[in-house]
Parts: C-alpha cells; sequence; structure tokens
C-alpha cells in the first residue's frame, strides 16, 4: 500500500488516476494490480464527492464504477452502487445519461441476486422516490417511500436510514396538505435519530423543528410555538448567532401561525429569530425573499 501511495504521489494523482482507470486487473484480488485497482476507485469516488462540478462528478464516479465493474462484475453489488452514485450525480447536474435504461437493469439485477426485500433495492427505489419528488409528483413518492420504509424497518441498525426515510416520507405527506399523517412520522424520526445522538444535534433539531412546524400545521399551534422555541434556541445555540436557517425556519413556521391567525405570536418568532439586518452571511437570495415575504405580510397586519 505504502508503495502505491508513492507512485500516486511521484507521478501525480490526476495522471495515476487516469493510469490506473487503464489497468488490467489480474484474476488475484490480493496482487498488487488488485489492490491498485481497488485504490484508485476509492480516490475517484472521494474526488467526485469533493467536487462541485457536476460534471466532473459524473465523470469520476462513472471512471470508478468501471474499474469497479471489470475487477468484481457488472452486477456485483460493488458495480451496482457505483452507478447508482453516478446516476444520482448526474440527476444533480447534467441529465446525460438514460436514467430509466440504467434503474431498469439494475432492478432485473436486483430482484434475480438479492431480492425485491433487500437494502440494495431499496437504495434503487430512493433514486425513484427522489425523482417522483423532483417532479411534484408527491402522492407517487409517498407510496414510493412507503415501499423504501417496509425495507428499512426491517433492517438491522438501520436508524440513520429509517429517520431520512422517515423524514422523506413526512415531507411528502405535508406537500399533499396531510399534516396529521405526517406528524407521526416526523415522531419516528425524532426517535430514530435519538438513538444515536444528542438532543442538540443539528440533524436532531431539524426533526424537532419539523415536528413543532407539523403540529401547528394540524391545528394545535400553542404546543406548536412551545416546541419550537425550546428548538430554535439550542439551533441557535449550536450553530451562532445570524445563521441564514434560524431566519428561513423562523418564516416557515411564523407563516403557519399566520394562517392559525396567531398574528401577535408570529411577529415575536420573527423579530426574534428572523431579523435580515444585519445581513445574514451566506444566504441565498431565494431563502431571503421567503424571509421578507413574512415581513411584508406582517407589515400588512395592523
Amino acid at each position: 500500500m505504502k508503495t502505491m501511495l508513492k507512485t500516486a504521489a511521484a507521478f501525480g494523482l490526476a495522471a495515476f488516476i487516469a493510469a490506473a482507470g487503464q489497468t488490467k486487473a489480474e484474476p488475484d484480488y490480493e496482487s498488487h494490480a488488485g489492490r491498485l485497482a481497488v485504490l484508485i476507485a476509492e480516490l475517484l469516488r472521494l474526488q467526485a464527492i469533493q467536487t462541485y462540478d457536476d460534471v466532473t462528478g459524473v465523470e469520476l464516479f462513472e471512471r470508478a464504477w468501471k474499474i469497479t465493474a471489470a475487477r468484481y462484475g457488472e452486477q456485483s453489488p460493488a458495480a451496482l452502487t457505483d452507478q447508482r452514485r453516478m446516476i444520482i450525480r448526474d440527476r444533480n447536474g447534467p441529465r446525460r445519461l438514460d436514467t430509466e435504461a440504467l434503474l431498469a437493469r439494475q432492478e432485473g439485477y436486483i430482484r434475480d441476486a438479492f431480492g425485491d426485500q433487500s437494502l440494495d433495492f431499496a437504495d434503487l427505489l430512493i433514486i425513484r422516490c427522489e425523482i417522483a419528488d423532483d417532479a411534484a409528483h408527491y402522492s407517487e413518492g409517498v407510496e414510493c417511500w412507503r415501499r423504501v420504509l417496509a425495507i428499512h424497518e426491517t433492517a438491522p441498525d438501520a436508524d440513520t436510514s429509517l429517520a431520512v426515510t422517515y423524514d422523506n416520507l413526512a415531507a411528502d405527506l405535508l406537500k399533499l396538505g396531510k399534516p396529521a399523517e405526517a406528524l407521526p412520522y416526523y415522531e419516528r424520526e425524532l426517535a430514530a435519530r435519538l438513538k444515536n445522538f444528542a438532543p442538540t444535534n443539528q440533524n436532531v433539531i431539524h426533526s424537532r423543528l419539523q415536528i413543532a412546524k407539523t403540529r401547528c400545521l394540524a391545528g394545535d399551534p400553542e404546543t406548536a410555538t412551545q416546541d419550537w422555541n425550546e428548538a430554535i434556541e439550542d439551533y441557535v445555540a449550536s450553530v451562532g448567532p445570524l445563521h441564514p436557517w434560524e431566519a428561513v425556519y423562523a418564516a416557515y413556521f411564523a407563516t403557519c401561525l399566520l394562517d392559525a391567525n396567531r398574528v401577535e405570536s408570529a411577529r415575536s418568532i420573527m423579530q426574534s429569530h428572523g431579523k435580515l439586518d444585519p445581513p445574514r452571511r451566506d444566504m441565498t437570495e431565494e431563502d431571503r425573499l421567503d424571509v421578507q415575504k413574512v415581513w411584508d405580510r406582517l407589515a400588512k397586519i395592523r
């Protein structure tokens, strides 16, 4: 391994990766060439994750996939995982791949090899769920996330996967105007996260804020306001003052309070957590406009 890393340093990482990507691995998995291929594929993945350029990211994931497929076979779990990473990154940017054809081919492989209750099948379904969400097909998304959930709920040590699935399912239910149905899933998300993280962890706080907002939407603004205030205080203590998402969270919750005719409560929350002056560093223009809309709405209410 030290020899391989020295080789990378001597020739330059980019050139080393380019050469290794064309290396033909020997059948012996413990051979020098075999270990070299594994290392290079991992380096390519790391570069793909770190780059902000989606086109470059897709190319790097594709090269990692080709190495993995050549070494273990196109239908191997490792190769299928790399291909899914490539698909996801392509959907974030260039969209040059035939996503449906690739997913259909993977679905056949995974059904035959592992079954439609496997974690590999769940990973494939997640891409389909996200495609439905991106197209605003939220009813389709709900059904899709329920299928993923059925797999994750029977998987061992799946707390993190469960939490993400609960969150996505609840979000789609909210988009369909069903906060009462969404609330139990956000509560399950929180319970799953608390198995591994403290109440002040940012992902846990996100769950707490989502529960408060959803409880407000479901018709209990008083309890929701108390829960939200406790969660946002922990959030500010965690990330520091004037974080852009403090104002965004405030705007989301204040909107619910305004819809429930809790004007003064909404105003208090915006004054405490939704101010735009002084400017919040790294706040996107889209987020700033969302927060400003709440202030504009409050200005019209006397």
